[in-house]
């Protein structure tokens, strides 16, 4: 084709670029504008229709996203069929103002460099086999006004893996971030893993458990409460294991009977209070050293006592003994 040729001999209009189009105007009424797109396909480069569009009418002919790329509408239409080397590549322009339906019997290939896919409405993807999408870069869904929602058919599952490895192990890190996090277990099996664990709570957090609950630690078990904590058992609390420390200013114990059996304390810094005690001790050995005991109004009433003492120091004021059957050896 001549790139001096005339349109029609109508026409003034001539071009310059190698193209061939099939033009089907959008109204064939006599006041209709015959350069108002219906349906065109362009084959090569620009043709003239699309040099003499203004911005709002090239909207019709090309998608938004390639005026965007170009910067401007006279730029669009310079890279219509191509950006690396636009005076030699050739390109296909297809646009309508109605449908475009695309059927293939078999299978349908297509191959591009980047592309840009933009739906000025709904988008739906219908697969009757497997849907698999891959990519070497980032991948990222997100929705701008709405909710995403992952779902597998049911009773199917859903494998979520990071950083998978040619074994099938995964070597990578899911990372979560939400202001609420709500998740609802329905079966009756639930485990978790892992080498280290680091879970850091906000301002105020409740968790329930059900009928039976098993906390279990390996090596070592560290539990940091704030300004309180409160065990609060309703029928009973067992605490086992080689020693049992507690630390504190404070310790208070209370209840109705409580029974301590085979155990061993070493106290060191104690200081007691004790009001209205009553307590009864039956085979006891008891080894005290280096202490001081000041007893005021007491009554003391000790049957068959056994005593040994050395080195004892000891004022005496205001005593009223009677002491009967008494053998001493000095």
């Amino acid at each position: 084709m001549d790139s001096e040729t005339t349109i029609s001999s109508e026409s003034d209009v001539q071009y310059s670029t190698p193209h061939v189009y099939f033009f089907v105007p959008y109204n064939v009424d006599d006041d209709g504008d015959d350069d108002e797109l219906g349906a065109i396909l362009r084959l090569g480069e620009a043709s003239d229709l699309e040099y003499d569009c203004t911005s709002s009418e090239l909207a019709a002919y090309y998608p938004q996203q390639h005026i965007s790329d170009a910067g401007d509408s006279d730029t669009a239409v310079d890279q219509a069929a191509g950006v690396s080397d636009s005076e030699t590549l050739k390109g296909i322009l297809l646009s309508c103002d109605g449908r475009i339906l695309v059927k293939a019997g078999e299978k349908m290939y297509i191959e591009t460099g980047a592309f840009d896919q933009a739906v000025n409405g709904n988008y739906e993807l219908d697969a009757t086999g497997s849907y698999t999408a891959a990519a070497a870069g980032t991948v990222s869904i997100s929705s701008t006004g709405s909710d995403v929602k992952i779902a597998s058919a049911d009773s199917k599952d859903i494998y979520i893996t990071a950083g998978e490895t040619g074994s099938g192990s995964a070597n990578g890190t899911i990372y979560e971030s939400s202001q609420d996090h709500y998740k609802v277990i329905g079966g009756h099996q639930y485990e978790k893993s892992t080498a280290k664990d680091t879970y850091v709570t906000g301002v105020s957090n409740n968790f329930f458990f059900g009928a039976t609950s098993t906390i279990q630690a390996d090596a070592d078990f560290t539990l940091l409460a704030g300004g309180s904590c409160m065990v609060k058992p309703i029928l009973n609390v067992v605490l086992t294991g080689i020693q049992f420390e507690v630390i504190g200013k404070l310790f208070e114990l209370k209840g109705s009977t409580t029974d301590i059996k085979e155990s061993w304390f070493g106290v060191a810094g104690l200081s007691t209070k004790v009001n209205e005690l009553q307590a009864e001790i039956n085979a006891t050995d008891v080894d005290v050293s280096q202490t001081k005991v000041q007893a005021r109004n007491n009554l003391a009433a000790v049957a068959l006592l056994e005593s040994k003492v050395r080195q004892l120091e000891a004022e005496i004021g205001g005593v009223r003994a009677a002491v009967r059957d008494m053998d001493v050896h000095m």
